[in-house]
């Protein structure tokens, strides 16, 4: 789309205005007609009437192609995934987030990010880049390599039906599979889905502490009393990846001290120190 500079009118205007009687083609209109006078006043109202109206469409177009250049989220470069890599991603349209997935890569680089809806009045992705240990990503590599991926017919017939849905990918050098799912087809489904399960409640913990401390809301303190009591069973997978979140809270005395106590109780099941 072309548009056109303040004052300017459109190029089709100026030839449709050019063909109509006045200026230059004025001058076959006989002098002193009774007419001519009401012409030439139709065509200058004409003429205000087009121009206004282009003025008006290229000021709506300039704000509207402003508006498209600034960036609604500042995407920060994301590392080169070293193969082989393995994707996971959960759907729930009735849940919050809605979705979202973990990318894993043969050096323990994972990446996280939770779709823009489940993040309240933003409409901003939420994203977390950390490198895992080696116990979990050799682990869930491993898995991967030894998984077969069948189809889930479940899942082809039904797939609108309510529930979670899982994407589950592996890529090597050599080949790719993928598998979209409601119930693992086998144990080695079953336990990657457990584990990935586990790395995004660490990242969605961490979401919502980080939220709630920024708001100092009295619902912190009842969020790290369940983090922890997770964390406690084993059930939240590298902590290491949430800890600035939880570092942050430890050394915020704006906050309770009972929040702040509660995430150096966190931070010390996985020995990592209640602030940098």
């Amino acid at each position: 789309m072309h548009l056109c500079t303040i004052g300017q009118v459109p190029s089709t205007n100026r030839n449709f205005l050019r063909g109509m009687p006045g200026g230059k083609a004025t001058n076959f209109l006989p002098p002193y007609s009774y007419w001519a006078g009401e012409v030439m006043s139709r065509i200058a109202d004409w003429r205000r009437v087009l121009l206004s109206g282009a003025l008006l469409v290229v000021g709506l177009l300039s704000g509207n192609a402003q508006a498209q250049e600034i960036p609604t989220h500042p995407y920060r470069p994301r590392p080169k995934q070293v193969l082989p890599v393995v994707f996971f991603r959960l759907v729930n349209w009735g849940a919050a987030p809605t979705e979202y997935s973990l990318l894993l890569d043969a050096t323990g680089n994972v990446m996280y990010e939770a779709e823009p809806r489940a993040i309240a009045r933003t409409g901003e992705p939420y994203e977390n880049d950390f490198t895992a240990s080696a116990a979990t990503y050799e682990k869930i590599l491993a898995l991967a390599g030894e998984a077969a991926f069948p189809p889930d017919p479940s899942w082809e017939m039904n797939p609108d039906l309510p529930g979670n849905i899982y994407t589950l990918r592996y890529q090597t050098n050599s080949h790719e599979t993928e598998i979209s799912y409601r119930k693992p087809p086998n144990r080695q489904i079953e336990k990657l889905t457990e584990l990935f399960l586990q790395l995004a409640a660490t990242q969605e913990f961490g979401r919502r502490v980080g939220e709630l401390a920024a708001q100092i809301s009295p619902q912190l303190i009842a969020e790290l009393a369940r983090m922890h009591s997770m964390a406690s069973k084993g059930e939240l997978l590298e902590l290491q990846s949430v800890a600035p979140i939880l570092q942050a809270v430890t050394a915020n005395f704006t906050l309770p001290p009972e929040a702040r106590q509660r995430a150096q109780a966190i931070l010390q099941i996985a020995n990592l120190p209640a602030a940098k």
